[in-house]
């Protein structure tokens, strides 16, 4: 995995630690792990969203998914609206595609 995120990712897992979520971005990013046993490669890239992240896993020198590691936040936690829609009520963070 490639950290493009000019230094957002150690803010992520610093604010997934404070808030108890540490779960969650362990859980997102051991998905998109997964991926490199096929032979791709992940690459973390900065979003406009507030504790969130762009990815996208590379194969053969071409793009094969792309997609956002979404922050929902934390219970009781009022964040900046991330343009995303969840079908039910999502804290910490899960892919999107």
């Amino acid at each position: 995995m490639k950290d493009k995120t000019n230094g957002r990712l150690g803010e992520i897992l610093e604010h997934a630690l404070e808030t108890g979520q540490e779960e969650s971005i362990v859980r997102a990013l051991a998905s998109l792990l997964r991926r490199e046993r096929n032979g791709a490669e992940v690459e973390l890239y900065h979003d406009f969203a507030k504790f969130s992240m762009q990815f996208a896993v590379i194969k053969d020198g071409q793009c094969q998914m792309n997609g956002g590691v979404i922050y929902h936040g934390a219970p009781d936690e009022v964040i900046p609206d991330n343009f995303t829609v969840t079908m039910r009520k999502t804290t910490g963070w899960s892919i999107h595609t």
